[in-house]
């Protein structure tokens, strides 16, 4: 009987070592299965890149072709836009081990990060976002 592990029940731990299945990296559960499913969607992949473009250009076409009445429908969808980013990032970081402190995971921090003034009075006070908010400082700096 030596060497063996104790007969256990369907819940109980033998030795602090969990039934397979139950806590096992090795073995991904039914979330996990969906993530990984999630990031390797076409789907999802399509919504990235048509939310990197939006990062990217939605901000100049917003000042030039919109006016201050529309700015909070901007914001609004460049926070779900930043959320999502931060969701893949997650997902990246827990499913994808290459991707932890490498490249492109710093890329993906500096450029969603980025995105937080384009998120308006939604993220930063609005004190932070008044034009004359530079004017307030500058009889500090005489």
């Amino acid at each position: 009987m030596s060497g063996q592990f104790p007969a256990v029940g369907p819940h109980q731990v033998a030795n602090g070592i969990p039934p397979p299945g139950e806590g096992d990296p090795a073995q991904p559960g039914a979330n996990d299965e969906l993530a990984l499913k999630l990031l390797k969607s076409k789907e999802f992949n399509t919504a990235m890149v048509v939310l990197t473009i939006y990062a990217l250009v939605a901000d100049d076409i917003r000042l030039y072709a919109f006016g201050v009445n529309d700015d909070m429908l901007f914001y609004i969808i460049s926070l779900i836009a930043m959320l999502m980013f931060l969701l893949e990032m997650v997902l990246q970081w827990k499913f994808r081990p290459e991707y932890r402190w490498g490249f492109y995971f710093v890329l993906d921090v500096l450029s969603t990060g980025s995105m937080v003034p384009d998120t308006g009075s939604l993220i930063l006070p609005q004190d932070e976002l008044d034009d004359d908010t530079a004017t307030k400082y500058v009889p500090l700096s005489k």
